[in-house]
């Protein structure tokens, strides 16, 4: 394939993921980062390190624990380590995303840039998408995908900055419950397989003792993992038994 004509496709493909992303994504994480935004101006907050938080931190349980512990004037480093460990939990997701996004060749630089790109939501759309994207243009439409997002939340957050206090708080709280929302009904909208079913099946199962084991913020981390290889054992086993049977 021509050079140019790659270059067309990967244009094409950036444009199906901003597309995608204004579809529905897009408006869910903002109506979120609306009650993030009030937070953050409640916590004493400026607007600008407001409107920084989303495409420097770009997590949204780690803005939520960053703010109200600025506002307690808690120590930098207790900050610092109470973020890496909310974000803990997009580790694996990183690793288990980027194999599929690269094209080879890539310098450390650009693989930072794309992992940093790689949250909750991004990587739910990306683990469906990527298959039936050329490998040369996934990356164009996970930039496409993840920077609609990024440019939706970063207004959403300042929009809600200048709302506080015209929102009630039972509002605003529940419009934090909206992502996570969202992200559930796209893992579930996207199993396919037997495995996938279980996964999720486990991940529920788990979730009410994840918190009673593990520190908060790593509970997304713990239950991902246990419940994912459960239902890899599961189905492994169910596989034997069947080649057994032939």
């Amino acid at each position: 394939m021509g050079a140019d004509k790659q270059k067309a496709e990967r244009r094409d493909w950036m444009f199906r993921g901003v597309r995608r992303a204004l579809g529905g994504p897009m408006w869910f994480m903002s109506l979120g980062f609306l009650g993030t935004g009030s937070i953050a101006h409640d916590a004493g907050q400026p607007l600008l390190a407001t409107l920084l938080s989303s495409p420097v931190v770009w997590a949204g349980p780690a803005q939520l624990l960053y703010f109200p512990a600025l506002a307690a004037n808690t120590a930098i480093f207790a900050i610092v380590v109470a973020v890496f460990i909310s974000s803990a939990r997009l580790m694996l997701l990183s690793m288990s995303l980027l194999p599929m996004l690269k094209r080879g060749g890539e310098s450390l630089p650009r693989l930072l840039y794309l992992s940093h790109h790689i949250a909750i939501t991004s990587w739910t759309d990306a683990m469906v998408m990527a298959p039936n994207v050329p490998r040369h243009a996934r990356q164009s439409y996970f930039f496409g995908f993840s920077h609609t997002l990024m440019f939706g939340s970063t207004i959403a957050i300042g929009t809600g900055w200048v709302l506080s206090g015209s929102l009630p708080p039972i509002l605003a709280a529940g419009l934090l419950l909206i992502a996570p929302l969202y992200f559930s009904t796209n893992i579930i909208a996207s199993a396919r397989r037997p495995m996938d079913w279980m996964a999720i099946g486990f991940g529920l199962l788990l979730a009410p003792f994840a918190r009673l084991v593990v520190p908060a913020g790593f509970e997304l981390l713990l239950i991902g993992l246990v419940a994912g290889t459960l239902a890899y054992v599961v189905q492994r086993i169910l596989n034997l038994r069947r080649a057994a049977g032939r």
